[in-house]
């Protein structure tokens, strides 16, 4: 397979392309509030470069770019499985890893996440989807456009959590269909007291605030200069 210029073996996307629609009169985006000294979108691109990878940030909105770092922006970004689909081109020709950009990952998790070299997995609680990493070069052939169009028409349309239900039902190898603990496809990374979570509300992000930052459990500061 030829691959195109613009792919690499490993590919890190992080998808910040939504329309924040629960994000009520708050005018900057989530992605640019405060994780302890960083912004949650440059907190996950420092994360990123530490493991030796280059990020790709998904996103429509100017004030999310960052100097150096390559910015797509999907044609259709309703939900996340929609604009994965989008981002063919973006994939890696062997690995690609989605990152979500409004989630704060403790360094473990993002550990777990790129030290992960299986089959394609889950990353998140019992209650979310924090990251997906997936093969190409099974994937990209097989079943995953299927699996994101049965996604797009769910209810829920679109989110990694409607995206995972839908990995694991009817489009899915047999194989998996039989694990009902779905271990083989999902990993849980925020067990022992882990704090990993997403942002969805300003609510979240205050509780996030009073949690973890004000009572300085925040973890993976970015590093001092010497």
């Amino acid at each position: 397979m030829k691959v195109p210029a613009n792919m690499t073996d490993k590919s890190v996307l992080i998808l910040c392309a939504g329309v924040q629609s629960r994000w009520g009169n708050i005018k900057i985006p989530k992605q640019l509030l405060h994780a302890g000294e960083e912004t949650l979108l440059d907190r996950i691109v420092r994360q990123v470069r530490d493991r030796g990878a280059e990020p790709v940030i998904v996103t429509h909105l100017e004030e999310l770019q960052r100097p150096g770092v390559r910015c797509v922006c999907p044609k259709n970004r309703r939900w996340k499985a929609e604009s994965l689909l989008d981002l063919k081109d973006s994939w890696g020709s062997y690995v690609t890893l989605v990152l979500l950009g409004d989630v704060i990952y403790q360094g473990h998790v993002m550990n777990r996440i790129f030290d992960h070299d299986g089959i394609d997995m889950f990353f998140g609680n019992y209650a979310e989807i924090f990251a997906y990493y997936f093969h190409n070069n099974v994937t990209v052939k097989g079943y995953l456009n299927d699996v994101i169009q049965r996604c797009l028409n769910s209810p829920d349309k679109g989110t990694l959590h409607s995206l995972f239900r839908a990995y694991i039902g009817e489009f899915t190898r047999p194989s998996i269909e039989r694990h009902k603990d779905r271990s083989n496809v999902f990993t849980h990374v925020t067990g022992d007291g882990g704090w990993t979570r997403d942002i969805d509300t300003p609510e979240e992000y205050e509780l996030f605030l009073k949690e973890v930052v004000k009572t300085n459990k925040l973890d993976d500061l970015p590093r001092r200069p010497i």
